[in-house]
């Protein structure tokens, strides 16, 4: 008799945790990016004015900004949509922190933008492979008790192909002060720079799991000290050659994914 209670308490007790631990939520399936650039090409106007052209592909309800001069946009069939930028040579007073050379994309449907930083140095010619069109995310999330899950899986975006591949989120305190976290090696020196904040998120990566990625967000101990979490995205981001007299059309391109 004595064992069978003891049998029926273990069941008990495994029914309850398996209970605090739901079924993942897909909350991104493994896919490649909505928004995709095609083509980039830079060409001369005259001494101070330079023309960059891009094609790009996304859903209907994408929007362009840009921090330069102008730009005209063109949208095509099947998605497909081009713009022509002008920009000053080496003008860095724009109303943006990098000057006259950021385009950004996005789309809320998709959930996604994407930034490119142009290289205001770069000669007259035309690029058409993007290694990043072709990488792969996956997002989940699990609820496990008073905490929640992310897990990012990546593909086909290799790190010595020059990916860099993290979550982002910004935690807002009470006191209006704020800080922003990323991704960060869970073994390496750099990660206790940002471990007093794991009481209420944490997020990293380990060698072990090639190209995998997670966030722990503590929700009592948020709740508890009235701190909300904002611009949490997924990111990843491509960068050229560093130089500043660089050929390449661009310096930084980065992809986001908002959860």
């Amino acid at each position: 008799m004595a064992v069978n209670r003891l049998f029926l308490l273990l069941v008990i007790a495994f029914e309850l945790c398996a209970n605090q631990q739901s079924k993942a939520e897909v909350v991104r399936r493994l896919e490649k990016p909505a928004l995709q650039t095609l083509a980039l090409s830079a060409s001369p106007i005259n001494d101070t004015l330079s023309a960059r052209t891009g094609v790009f592909i996304g859903p209907s309800d994408t929007q362009i900004q840009f921090s330069g001069q102008s730009m005209k946009i063109n949208k095509e069939e099947n998605d497909v949509f081009s713009v022509r930028l002008t920009t000053t040579e080496f003008n860095l007073e724009a109303n943006s922190p990098f000057g006259s050379r950021m385009l950004k994309i996005k789309s809320n449907s998709a959930k996604e933008a994407m930034r490119i930083l142009f290289n205001l140095n770069s000669n007259a010619r035309r690029e058409t492979k993007f290694h990043l069109n072709n990488c792969k995310i996956e997002i989940e999330k699990r609820e496990n008790g008073t905490q929640t899950e992310y897990k990012a899986r990546v593909e086909n975006c290799a790190d010595e192909d020059g990916f860099e591949k993290y979550f982002v989120l910004d935690l807002n305190f009470k006191s209006g002060d704020a800080s922003q976290i990323y991704s960060l090696d869970l073994n390496g020196p750099d990660i206790q720079r940002v471990s007093k904040y794991f009481k209420y998120a944490k997020t990293y990566y380990t060698s072990t799991e090639r190209d995998t990625y997670y966030t722990i967000l503590n929700n009592s101990a948020l709740e508890a000290d009235e701190i909300t979490i904002t611009n949490f995205h997924f990111t990843v981001s491509s960068k050229s050659n560093p130089s500043l007299f660089s050929d390449d059309l661009y310096s930084t391109y980065y992809w986001n994914y908002y959860i």
